[in-house]
């Protein structure tokens, strides 16, 4: 049990920065960022709207398989 817990804990850091894993997927980033694009936001809430990981933005909602579910605005 000890060895299982030891490799888990060697492993995360690797397996936790794959891009499947901490990244939304790039054709859903794209339609989001093309979506923003049409968008007037003079109070900037959409400033979080950067980076690779959409599921991280600011209004946006994702699965656990980090697909974009909803956008709240």
């Amino acid at each position: 049990m000890n060895l299982l817990i030891h490799v888990s804990l060697l492993l995360f850091p690797l397996i936790s920065n794959l891009p499947f894993i901490t990244c939304c997927y790039d054709q859903e980033r794209a339609a989001l960022l093309s979506f923003k694009s049409h968008l007037t936001d003079p109070s900037n809430r959409l400033s979080s709207w950067q980076g690779q990981n959409c599921c991280t933005w600011h209004g946006i909602n994702c699965s656990e398989s980090l697909h974009v579910t909803a956008i709240d605005l």
